[in-house]
C-alpha cells in the first residue's frame, strides 16, 4: 500500500497514542497535539509513491546464522506470540547495547513503534535480543505508555524515524 493512503490514518493514531499518555491530556488539548503532529509529518509529502508492506510481528522470533528458525515449531507455538498481522514498522525508541563478557552475548532492548493497519492503532513493544555467535532470540511485549513520556520529543522522533524509513524504502524502490 502508499504510505500517503494511511499517513492521515497513522497521524490521527499517533494523536490518539498521544493523548492517551500520562499528563499529555492534562497539560495539552486534542487541538495543540493535533496541530504538533501535522507540522511535524509536513516533511513527508514528499514520499508520495513509496509504499509500506504490513508484517507480522511476533513475540518472539528466534534466528539461526540471520535465517529465521522455527519452521519446525509446532503450529500452536507459531501462533501464540502474534502481536499484530499487520503492522507497519515506523521507528525505534530509547534503544541500549551492552556486551555480556561473561557469556558472550550482545543484548539490545528498545521500544519498536507500529502502525497496526487492522486496529488504526499506534502499538509500541517493548523489544530484547539476545544473541551470539550463531543465535539471537528476539522477545517482544506490547507497551502501553511511557513513564517519562516527553510529547515533544516522541513526535519529533516519530516523524524523523518515519522519513528516515521512507527514504530507504524510496531508495530501495528506484532500483
Amino acid at each position: 500500500m502508499y504510505f500517503m493512503r494511511i499517513k492521515n490514518k497513522i497521524k490521527s493514531a499517533v494523536v490518539r497514542f498521544c493523548m492517551a499518555q500520562p499528563n499529555v491530556g492534562f497539560n495539552y488539548s486534542i487541538g495543540e497535539v493535533e496541530k504538533l503532529v501535522d507540522n511535524a509529518f509536513d516533511i513527508l509529502k514528499k514520499y508520495t509513491g513509496v509504499t509500506v508492506v504490513p508484517a507480522a510481528v511476533e513475540g518472539l522470533t528466534i534466528y539461526e546464522n540471520s535465517k529465521k528458525f522455527g519452521k519446525n515449531f509446532p503450529e500452536l507455538v507459531k501462533n501464540v506470540g502474534i502481536i499484530s498481522d499487520s503492522a507497519v514498522f515506523l521507528g525505534v525508541l530509547f534503544a541500549e547495547e551492552k556486551d555480556d563478557v561473561l557469556s558472550e552475548k550482545q543484548i539490545t532492548h528498545c521500544y519498536e513503534m507500529f502502525y497496526d493497519d487492522a486496529y488504526e492503532a499506534i502499538r509500541v513493544v517493548y523489544r530484547v535480543d539476545i544473541s551470539d555467535e550463531n543465535f539471537t532470540a528476539v522477545y517482544r511485549t506490547e507497551v502501553f505508555g511511557f513513564d517519562k513520556f516527553n510529547l515533544f520529543d516522541f513526535i519529533r522522533a516519530a516523524a524523523m524515524q518515519i522519513a528516515d524509513m521512507l527514504e530507504k524504502k524510496r531508495k530501495k524502490e528506484d532500483f
